[in-house]
């Protein structure tokens, strides 16, 4: 399979900067870290469909931040 770098953008009015944590096996779905318009650090969700997202909006109940996602895609507490 050909394998491609491939830049994620960063979240809007942050900093330019964003570090992928972990990538599903089909490289559909990417997770890591992204600073946003606060200078905070968040916890971001990319595929290439919607692009960079904000994990945090997309969660319903996390105890903290979720950096692992499975084969399939979903995302996962790596406790």
């Amino acid at each position: 399979a050909l394998r491609t770098i491939r830049s994620l953008g960063d979240l809007p009015g942050g900093a330019t900067t964003s570090i992928a944590w972990d990538v599903s096996a089909d490289g559909s779905v990417v997770v890591g870290s992204s600073v946003d318009a606060t200078n905070r650090l968040k916890a971001f969700i990319w595929t290439e469909a919607l692009g960079i997202r904000d994990l945090a909006q997309f969660l319903v109940q996390t105890a903290g931040v979720n950096l692992a996602i499975g084969t399939d895609g979903c995302a996962s507490n790596n406790d």
